[in-house]
This record gives C-alpha cells, sequence and structure tokens, in this order.
C-alpha cells in the first residue's frame, strides 16, 4: 500500500495575523472607498512618489501619529488593515539601519483589505486618541 505523502503546514508568519495600521486624510479616503483603491502614502505624497504605502503596527502607531501628524489640522481617519487580505506584497523594512521595521505596502491598498476607517482625532490636550 502506498502512503501519501504528507502536506507540511504553510508557517504561519504573525506579521500576516496581526491588523497594520494607516492614518490617512479623511478626504482621500473618501475618493479611494468610491474608487475601490488607496494611493496615498503618507502625508502629502502619493504612492507614485514613494513607492510604497507607509503603515505602522500597533504598538508604533501613537509615536508615527505624534511625530508626523501632530501639527494636522484637516480632519485625518485611522485604517485598520487585515495583512492576509491585501492584494500588494507586504514588507516590514526599517527606515534607517537598525531602527525597527514598520510594514510597507508595495502597490495600491485595495479596499476589501481595510477592515475599519475611524476618525482619528485628539483630546482635550492634543494627543491622538487610539481606542484598540
Amino acid at each position: 500500500m502506498r502512503r501519501k505523502p504528507r502536506r507540511r503546514p504553510t508557517p504561519t508568519l504573525s506579521i500576516l495575523m496581526e491588523p497594520i495600521f494607516h492614518i490617512a486624510d479623511r478626504a482621500a479616503w473618501r475618493a479611494a472607498a468610491a474608487s475601490g483603491l488607496y494611493a496615498q502614502s503618507t502625508r502629502d505624497q502619493t504612492l507614485e512618489e514613494v513607492g510604497f504605502i507607509h503603515c505602522s503596527y500597533r504598538h508604533q502607531l501613537l509615536d508615527v501619529a505624534k511625530n508626523f501628524y501632530a501639527d494636522v489640522t484637516t480632519p485625518l481617519v485611522l485604517l485598520t488593515i487585515a495583512p492576509e487580505l491585501l492584494d500588494a506584497p507586504l514588507v516590514p523594512e526599517p527606515p534607517t539601519e537598525g531602527a525597527q521595521p514598520f510594514p510597507h505596502i508595495y502597490g495600491a491598498l485595495n479596499i476589501g483589505a481595510v477592515l475599519t476607517a475611524t476618525p482619528f482625532v485628539k483630546d482635550e490636550n492634543g494627543q491622538f486618541i487610539f481606542n484598540e
């Protein structure tokens, strides 16, 4: 009797299990929601200009907000993204040698990968509020 070869399980990477986050301008997000694809890399820069979409892991989010969005006065939206639903490649990369990696999406963000889009607001002290 011939045995079937065992199928090895596909390794599950923690990067594909945890949501990632992107801070978006509300107007840009609304336009993307209507078209089906989001192509804004970061504040005032497009995917075409940068080559990828900047994202953060949960533990990085508030530092990113404080360092890069503190002076923004237009409405912001926090996108919660399911990595396993992305059509484009997700690559964790450090911004500089030796720094902690941040998730970068190398292509347009398909709207179907966005789990939630919630207003990203500041409290009375000017600190961003992140309710997990």
